[in-house]
């Protein structure tokens, strides 16, 4: 039993590693996005960074959820 637990932790720690390099990937594009809204001030750059913006967060809430259900197993 304890090489399943094993196995799981193992799944579990490399689906949060890359999780967590998305989320970095993510904030660091929506990062660029909103020097490129601060230098030239564009609609379309802003309908852009708002939608970096929200997806981020979509994909943090999911990826917290997810996290939280899983811990609630075990």
């Amino acid at each position: 039993m304890s090489g399943k637990t094993s196995f799981h932790g193992v799944i579990k720690s490399q689906t949060q590693k890359i999780n967590h390099q998305e989320l970095e990937q993510f904030m660091k594009n929506i990062t660029q996005q909103g020097n490129k809204l601060a230098h030239f001030r564009s609609f379309r750059d802003f309908i852009k960074f708002r939608r970096m913006v929200k997806g981020f967060l979509q994909r943090a809430i999911k990826n917290g959820l997810i996290l939280k259900h899983d811990q609630s197993f075990y």
